[in-house]
């Protein structure tokens, strides 16, 4: 299970979260209308991995820093 599930989310802003240990992902974007999300000054590193692309949703939903 992912801690953060968006689903077709636009200008969305992640900041300063942590994940627990049991975490999947740290976040699961779905949807190929997904975009302009910004990760910023999170740790996900207890996530078995930090972003989960799924049902269309790309690398470019996500902005660089």
């Amino acid at each position: 299970q992912p801690a953060l599930r968006f689903v077709n989310v636009r200008d969305a802003l992640v900041s300063a979260c942590t994940v627990p240990s049991q975490s999947g992902a740290a976040l699961e974007i779905a949807g190929a209308e997904s975009s302009s999300i910004r990760l910023m000054g999170n740790d996900f590193s207890r996530a078995a991995k930090a972003v989960d692309l799924q049902d269309g949703a790309t690398e470019a939903a996500v902005l660089p820093k």
